[in-house]
């Protein structure tokens, strides 16, 4: 089954994500014009990472309209090499990858990560079956990243030393004694540069307040941009199922507020 290609082909958005979550696959055509198959994998009831959400759909729409938000956050450099490598970006709970494959298509050098074991299973085999015709250097790889976790993060990190330039994550805001793991995890990963967008429904009231409470110990700045949502032309459906997007980029101290 394909992702609507335009807003005019729905009648019902609900209805229309509730048939996508009960396909063994789902195809998407990106403006790269790559065909991505995504596999589902929803017999796992422990795990939310086996079906694609809205979120992730409305994110890869974004930004492939408007690629110039990711490519702003590049440092200055007067090293060729620095300037001419490609944007390197981290998915956290990336699910069945859909954002960031198409992100990998768009020439970024995307890390794909996810706690859950059964999750990781479907997001390698989405990332192997998806790479093909990719130029080396913007390969995608899918690693185990469990928010909080010291070890992961430094495995993580050893991908790109210098922090990831770009951090995305959609609808990872759902319980509240992650929240804080969350934002660590991702401020650990990221530099002064990083930008970090965040696409959301409120799933969770409870965790969504501990997010704008504590986000401040982490991010400078934490900025309301759901506005940019309303521009994309193949997904009326953010305002109608209240979706949310959130840019934040990193305070820079000594050590991270734990």
């Amino acid at each position: 089954m394909f992702f609507p290609s335009s807003s005019a082909d729905v009648n019902d958005w609900d209805t229309a994500f509730f048939d996508l979550a009960n396909v063994p696959s789902v195809s998407f055509r990106s403006k790269s014009g790559q065909t991505l198959e995504i596999s589902q994998d929803s017999k796992h009831a422990e795990s939310s990472g086996g079906v694609i959400w809205e979120t992730s759909f409305l994110l890869a729409s974004l930004f492939e309209s408007k690629p110039d938000l990711l490519s702003r956050v590049r440092p200055h450099s007067t090293e060729v090499s620095q300037a001419c490598r490609p944007l390197s970006v981290l998915e956290v709970g990336a699910g069945c990858g859909l954002l960031g494959l198409v992100l990998a298509h768009m020439g970024f050098r995307v890390v794909l990560t996810d706690a859950e074991t059964a999750t990781l299973r479907n997001l390698n085999g989405n990332v192997q079956r998806n790479s093909a015709g990719l130029a080396t250097e913007t390969l995608p790889c899918a690693m185990q990243l469990r928010w909080g976790s010291e070890e992961d993060v430094h495995t993580v990190r050893a991908r790109v030393p210098t922090g990831f330039d770009v951090v995305v994550g959609t609808d990872v805001l759902f319980a509240t004694r992650l929240v804080e793991p969350l934002l660590w995890s991702i401020w650990s990963l990221s530099s002064e540069h990083t930008d970090v967008w965040m696409c959301m429904q409120i799933r969770c009231a409870d965790s969504h307040a501990l997010f704008l409470e504590t986000a401040p110990r982490f991010f400078e700045e934490l900025v309301d941009e759901s506005h940019l949502l309303l521009d994309v032309p193949s997904a009326t459906f953010a305002a109608e199922l209240g979706c949310l997007l959130f840019r934040l980029s990193k305070r820079v101290i000594g050590a991270a507020a734990r």
